[in-house]
This record gives C-alpha cells, sequence and structure tokens, in this order.
C-alpha cells in the first residue's frame, strides 16, 4: 500500500504478534516508543524465519489531505478509522488492545490495572478518571512491577485461585498529574509526542511502563482493590461487595459476542472467589504502604 514504508515491531498483544508501517519516519518512531513494552523476539513467530507477523497495521497520510482528519489506519489491508493528528497514537494503542480482546483465547479480559510485588498481583478496578491508572504507576515507579493498564489479562490457576498474565501496555497519564515530576526528570527517555509539545503542554502522555520501574511477567492475584481518588481522605481501606467489583471488571469492555455469557461468568466467578476492596486515594505514598500491608496480611 506505502511505496517505501518505515516498518516497526514485531510487537505482541497476547498471543497476536503484529506489526507497524508508516509513510513518515517520526510516526513510526513514536509508535516504536510507545509500544516498546510490546516488544517481541524477531527471531520467533508464525514464519520460518520469524520475520513476519500476524497482523499488520499500515498508517498513511490520506490522499486527499484532510485538515481535520489526514490519518487513516489499515489493518491487513482492511481500513479502520480516520482520525485527527492529536488521536493518531492513542487510536493505533486502542485497535491493538482491539486485537488482543478478539483474539486472545484462554484468559477473562478485565477493565482494570494492574501490578505485583513479591510475586503477587493486584488488579486495580474503577470508573475512568477514578485513579487506577495514575495509582499504578506510581506504584510501578516505587519498587512495584507492572502488569498493565486498563485491561489485565486473567486465567483459572485453579477452581479458586487465578493469575494475571502481562499485556505491559503504556500508562495513560493525565496532566497535570503526581507523576509529571518524575516523568519530567526521566523527559529524555519518554516518546517525544508529535508535534513535539513539551510535557507540560500536553492533556496526555502514553508512558511506557519500563520508564518508570519493571515489568512483571505474571503472578498470582491476591487482591482486587477498587480505587477512588478522595482530596483529604486518610486512606481508608474497606472490604467490597463481590458485585462492586463484578460491576467494575466488566465495565468499558466488550466481550466477544460468541464468549459473551460465558466471559461475564469467568468475571462473576473472579469477582466471588478474590478478597474486593475499596481503598480511598489521596496521598499516593500512602496507598503503596497501604496495599504493601494488604499483600502482607493476605499472604500471610
Amino acid at each position: 500500500m506505502l511505496d517505501a514504508p518505515v516498518r516497526v515491531g514485531p510487537f505482541a498483544a497476547g498471543s497476536v504478534r503484529f506489526v507497524i508501517e508508516a509513510d513518515e519516519p517520526a510516526v513510526a518512531a513514536e509508535l516504536d516508543a510507545v509500544l516498546t513494552d510490546l516488544r517481541t523476539d524477531p527471531r520467533t513467530g508464525p514464519s520460518a524465519d520469524g520475520g513476519d507477523a500476524n497482523v499488520t497495521f499500515t498508517v498513511a497520510r490520506r490522499d486527499p489531505p484532510s485538515t481535520t482528519h489526514p490519518w487513516q489506519l489499515w489493518r491487513d489491508l482492511e481500513p479502520c478509522e480516520r482520525v485527527t493528528e492529536d488521536y493518531l497514537v492513542p487510536y493505533v494503542l486502542w485497535e491493538v488492545t482491539r486485537l488482543l480482546l478478539e483474539r486472545t483465547e484462554g484468559v477473562t479480559p478485565v477493565h482494570a490495572a494492574a501490578v505485583a510485588r513479591d510475586g503477587r498481583a493486584i488488579v486495580l478496578a474503577g470508573e475512568s478518571h477514578a485513579g487506577k491508572s495514575t495509582l499504578a504507576g506510581w506504584l510501578t515507579a516505587h519498587g512495584w512491577e507492572f502488569l498493565t493498564d486498563e485491561v489485565a489479562l486473567v486465567t483459572r490457576s485453579d477452581e479458586r485461585s487465578w493469575e494475571v498474565r502481562p499485556f505491559p501496555r503504556p500508562v495513560g497519564v493525565r496532566h497535570p498529574s503526581p507523576l509529571d515530576p518524575f516523568l519530567a526528570a526521566h523527559r529524555s527517555a519518554l516518546p517525544g509526542g508529535r508535534p513535539g509539545a513539551p510535557l507540560e503542554a500536553r492533556s496526555e502522555s502514553l508512558v511506557p511502563a519500563s520508564t518508570l520501574g519493571s515489568l512483571s511477567r505474571g503472578a498470582p492475584l491476591t487482591a482486587i482493590v477498587l480505587p477512588t481518588h478522595r482530596p483529604g481522605s486518610d486512606g481508608t481501606l474497606s472490604d467490597a461487595h463481590p458485585a462492586s467489583a463484578v460491576r467494575a471488571l466488566a465495565a468499558h469492555l466488550p466481550l466477544r459476542r460468541e464468549h459473551g455469557r460465558a466471559g461475564f461468568r469467568e468475571v462473576v466467578d473472579l469477582g466471588l472467589s478474590v478478597p474486593a476492596f475499596t481503598l480511598e486515594v489521596d496521598d499516593l505514598a500512602q496507598a503503596d504502604t497501604t496495599l504493601t500491608s494488604l499483600l502482607t496480611e493476605l499472604g500471610s
């Protein structure tokens, strides 16, 4: 489709490998940087030489050009959406996430971030703007290991136990954020961001979690935590009803039609079998201490 595309990857979304082709080197470089934690070994893959991927995304400016929606995305030559300059990278990330939801088998996807410490995982579930991404980013920058943001992949270990698999998509950080001082100190390691806007001029950044700290390879699920940003809160941690956990985990996440009912039953079983808590968050360092103590208590 493109005369001389710049190809980046391969990357992996769950069990699905993909590459991205772009007609502008700067766009390819930014996508490569934003998705760096999803990179996979080019020596392994569906082809004999490991050089190919399951899916190819193509990004190009529209012809004729548009003053409002200049970018077009294709998946294996099938057109997706035409998008604005600012929305291009987030939209590619959404299509990568959709690819994961459509094609990854054997896991239950839930709407949550997830982090791990000392070999045990916590999922952080809640509505948009509840602060789960900020909390996951903060914890990763302070000694926890990152599993995912927005979409957690949970699978059964046995009848009553679960494990969280890694899907290290970048952390969505809305500015201003408690993470801004840390990001400013590590500015050179962050994706540049078209059209070159400085960090303080952006409304949101997609930050590779490896910029913040370590990535987890997967861990047993110990608790479901429903954080709520509440200024002035004393950091109260309380038991949550399983129904609240199920509602938070299932919200905003489209299940595949053919697996919808079975998938929802899995989410219900998850909410019934894993301890769930609400956490009021104001001071992130205090939340870190509270969650570390929770892991210690549940592991004893």
